[in-house]
């Protein structure tokens, strides 16, 4: 990953060890330790002397250990399909934590190997997070949901799995937690776990510091600063404050902030335009070590599908185009979000990617998931623009904003064929369920309640939808439901990448990118049988795609994360 840093300054205050803000420091001291742009998830040894991270090279992941000193690596753990995520050392440091999968359970396991490498022990089934070991390396914190991921709670266990006892649960619409590639960090002194949780205000929704009781669960808010959302939080070793990677505002980077604990008292370390994340610390707090990354996401157009004819769109080094929204219009344009004005808004260009257009701009949100109607005379799309996540509808101009629900997190808009009735996700409910209201208003419609259901995709005859399902017996799959709900009628063996589905122009079959290896787009046949491979890409990720409506081209958003781990220093 390439850029420059701003960067603040700090010191130590002598007397009590707590960070002062607002007083200058010798310069914080940054140094990059990987240098091929595949190294994720760092986690530094207690002693300092070594950092182990995953390396990602195609649909595969191993485990290196890099000693800091002289930069040697060597590799202690296999490349594999499942991954491994959430790299932690045991105290002594003799031990690495991670979680990875395993064939059939549903979710993440936690499990540990000797440090040089060895025979994995899997030790925690059914984990939702990143997790927290206890400073004596006796207990596991993690997150797990049940049933629905409005129904997550904060599990304690000891190491080998027994004992679990459950601290603190979510609460739908009020209280809600970042797991997803984010987890628990335990106080020094074992009394306390810090978390990244999510509430509610008149503006719109945040993330802030929440502390909940190691023994009795028992919760309060730590008076830092309210992010729009967070990704990592970690102690200082000798618990004088906290480590934040979170986001300030929509659109803006993940950024690395110091806390002090308990005043609250905040500075932020970085200020640049990278993105942080999976930040650990050497057990004398002098070494910090991060992931950091940037993601170059570009557009393209794939007639028929072949590779091979495949046309790139927009251009750029620092682009996530596309990313939260892509669609056709039913005149061929392509719609499309970008950040590329400072916040996340709408755009359209034609299919050549010529007279590129902003539709939406100073709307004080973010708007993103945006669909055209079937006549193409308005666009739906997601949005924070009133504080609270709604649907709106903007006519094909960008003009006339609408906002056609008024709950408390409605988003992923679809419009059935016919024009009469709008789909989407209420995600304020729990589990969070697929509604449906006429288009021109009226009451909303549950459509689903038993399981989770989100990313309502309607077929062609608007008779069925595709959505986002999720149970506890397969856990997150693809699934059909009837348009004017009910009971899943079919439940596909795929999960897919973000939720990316598409239906065929006849109506016969599913396109998806595979959650597990989202490299090319894959037919699903609704009369069963295996997928076939659509697509046939020999390098990037794809992010999102869109099948035009007559079903000849794609509009795809392709592109790679770069990741390093860097080492910093000096930053108390």
């Amino acid at each position: 990953m390439a850029g420059g840093f701003g960067l603040n300054r700090f010191m130590r205050q002598r007397r009590s060890q707590e960070i002062q803000p607002f007083i200058t420091a010798p310069a914080i001291e940054l140094k990059r330790l990987t240098y091929d742009s595949k190294a994720f998830g760092p986690a530094v040894s207690p002693s300092g002397e070594y950092v182990a991270y995953t390396f990602h090279d195609g649909d595969q992941d191993s485990i290196k250990l890099k000693n800091i000193a002289n930069g040697s690596t060597v590799q202690i753990m296999p490349p594999i399909s499942e991954g491994y995520r959430n790299l932690a050392f045991e105290r002594d440091g003799n031990f690495l934590y991670f979680t990875t999968l395993r064939a059939g359970i549903k979710n993440a396991v936690i499990a540990r190997v000797p440090v040089f490498g060895g025979t994995p022990q899997y030790l925690i089934e059914e984990v939702w997070s990143g997790f927290a070991l206890s400073p004596d390396g006796r207990q596991i914190a993690f997150f797990r949901g049940y049933g629905s991921v409005q129904d997550v709670r904060l599990l304690v266990a000891n190491v080998d799995g027994s004992g679990e006892r459950e601290l603190i649960r979510s609460k739908p619409g009020e209280l809600w937690f970042a797991i997803w590639g984010s987890g628990p960090s335990w106080s020094p002194d074992g009394q306390r776990i810090v978390i990244l949780a999510g509430g509610r205000a008149a503006a719109g929704y945040y993330t802030y510091l929440l502390e909940v009781g190691a023994n009795d669960g028992m919760a309060k808010e730590v008076p830092a600063m309210h992010w729009y959302q967070g990704t990592q939080v970690a102690w200082l070793p000798d618990g004088t404050g906290l480590v934040v990677v979170a986001q300030e505002r929509v659109a803006a980077p993940y950024q690395l902030w110091l806390v002090a604990y308990p005043s609250g008292r905040l500075r932020r370390l970085t200020n640049d335009l990278l993105d942080y994340d999976k930040v650990s610390l050497s057990a004398n707090g002098r070494l910090l070590v991060i992931q950091q990354e940037t993601i170059v996401n570009h557009i393209w157009v794939v007639p028929d599908g072949d590779a091979n004819r495949a046309r790139q769109l927009t251009f750029g080094t620092s682009a996530r185009e596309g990313t939260s929204g892509l669609n056709w219009t039913p005149d061929g344009h392509i719609l499309f979000t970008s950040v590329r004005s400072g916040t996340l808004d709408i755009w359209i260009m034609n299919a050549d990617g010529t007279d590129t257009r902003q539709l939406t701009a100073g709307t004080g949100g973010a708007n993103w998931r945006p669909r055209a109607t079937p006549d193409g005379r308005y666009i739906v799309f997601t949005s924070t623009r009133a504080g609270r996540q709604n649907i709106w509808r903007i006519d094909a101009d960008g003009s006339n904003p609408t906002r056609l629900t008024s709950g408390d997190g409605e988003g992923t808009p679809y419009v059935s064929p016919d024009g009469r009735w709008l789909y989407y996700t209420n995600y304020a409910v729990s589990p969070s369920a697929l509604e449906r209201i006429a288009f021109e208003g009226g009451t909303a419609v549950r459509l689903s309640s038993q399981y989770d259901s989100s990313e309502p995709v309607v077929s062609p005859d608007g008779k069925l939808i595709a959505y986002e399902h999720y149970d506890d017996r397969r856990g997150w799959h693809t699934a059909l439901l009837p348009a004017e709900g009910g009971e899943p009628v079919k439940v596909f063996g795929f999960h897919a990448f973000r939720a990316a589905v598409r239906w065929t122009a006849d109506g016969q079959a599913l396109l998806y990118t595979d959650a597990h290896r989202p490299d090319n787009i894959w037919r699903q046949p609704l009369a069963d049988g295996p997928p076939q491979q659509f697509t046939d890409f020999k390098q990037e990720h794809i992010a999102y795609f869109d099948l035009s409506p007559d079903g000849k081209q794609l509009a795809v958003v392709r592109g790679d994360p770069y990741s390093d781990v860097v080492l910093i220093t000096n930053f108390r």
